[in-house]
């Protein structure tokens, strides 16, 4: 494995940097595609989140009093069915949220692994005019992947 890095472009201006580690035959050209597929991969993820309703969380059992002309099986049919439509909504949201390191990762199919500061080969992912636009570069420390 190699150590490469991405420079990441907004406004043609610096702004993040992302260093990976990426298999000794990969060349920059390789590289760069896999950079771009993750880029609209990324924002592929955000636009399917935004087109996505606001879903309230149903909660992990149905309160039954509010329904008192109904079987519990049909009570629970219901909250199952709304359970499936939040649990997609949600999976949206956690998509929405991976950083673009994530997608890159994705992208590569497990070929590209993460990696610390360091020199490598360089590519650059241009973000272009997304002023306002919450472009989430690398995983949080909290999170324990860094």
């Amino acid at each position: 494995m190699k150590l490469a890095r991405i420079d990441h472009e907004r406004c043609r201006e610096w702004a993040h940097t992302d260093y990976v580690l990426i298999p000794d035959d990969m060349t920059v050209e390789e590289l760069d595609k896999l950079a771009k597929k993750a880029f609209d991969l990324y924002w592929d993820s955000e636009e399917a989140f935004k087109k996505a309703s606001p879903i309230k969380n149903p909660g992990f059992i149905p309160d039954f009093r509010k329904y008192p002309d109904k079987t519990v099986r049909e009570i629970q049919e219901e909250h199952d069915k709304l359970v499936a439509v939040f649990n997609e909504y949600d999976r949206k949201a956690v998509n929405a949220r991976k950083p673009y390191v994530a997608h890159l990762y994705d992208a590569s199919e497990g070929k590209i692994k993460p990696i610390h500061e360091t020199d490598g080969p360089l590519t650059v992912v241009n973000w272009g005019h997304r002023h306002g636009e919450t472009i989430l570069f690398d995983w949080p420390k909290e999170n324990g992947y860094l």
